[in-house]
């Protein structure tokens, strides 16, 4: 199976700079992650123009929770899209260091392989997915997947 890999490793690589910066590309998260952090400042703002016109006027106390409610559900809505984003983010950097870890392995070896290599399988596979029908499927971690059905 891996053996594969070794001997196409020269087109193998030659594709991976290209897909490293397309899977890992965080620049479309980043100007959202700013986009949202302005929206976030002018709810802020907003509620707390909202908490003086409270405390300087006087005005109707459940329409004013209402108003504020409003404020503050709509400024953790933008929070935690902020923190699904950043995790994107991290999911972005994890699989470009897997990626990393898999072609500086695969970059190493010039032989065939003819025996289990411990090295060699923690460098290069993610995980191993076992279905009830007998199937299993290899994860690498360059995302590359490779199924087989057990005898």
């Amino acid at each position: 199976m891996f053996n594969g890999f070794i001997e196409n490793k020269e087109e193998i690589l030659k594709g991976y700079e290209e897909v490293i910066k397309e899977l890992t590309d965080t620049s479309k998260i980043d100007k959202e992650t700013e986009k949202l952090k302005g929206e976030l400042e002018v709810i802020s703002e907003i509620i707390r123009k909202c908490i003086e016109e409270n405390a300087r006027s006087k005005i109707d106390q459940g329409k004013y929770i209402e108003r504020y409610e409003e404020l503050v559900n709509k400024y953790e809505g933008i929070k935690s899209e902020i923190e699904r984003i950043n995790e994107k983010r991290f999911e972005k950097k994890v699989k470009k260091e897997k990626i990393l870890e898999f072609i500086k392995e695969l970059e190493g070896r010039d032989e065939l392989i003819t025996e289990f290599d411990e090295e060699l399988w923690f460098g290069t596979v993610d995980r191993v997915v076992v279905n009830d029908n007998g199937k299993i499927i290899f994860v690498f971690k360059d995302g590359r997947e490779i199924s087989c059905k057990l005898i």
